[in-house]
């Protein structure tokens, strides 16, 4: 059996990759900047991009 202790290391790390996929993307997703501008697009205010974001 593997080691499956939750280290500060390895939540580092999860951390890290989390922070890396949000912001590029995954494969076939858009990474922030394309997310954010397809919002502005869709709407007529910053605002309201932003609350149709956090609906969504």
């Amino acid at each position: 059996m593997g080691n499956n202790e939750l280290t500060q290391g390895k939540m580092m790390q999860l951390l890290d990759w989390s922070y890396e996929k949000a912001m590029n993307g995954l494969p076939g997703t858009p990474d922030a900047y394309e997310l954010a501008q397809s919002y502005l697009r869709k709407h007529s205010s910053v605002q309201k991009s932003v609350d149709a974001l956090i609906r969504a």
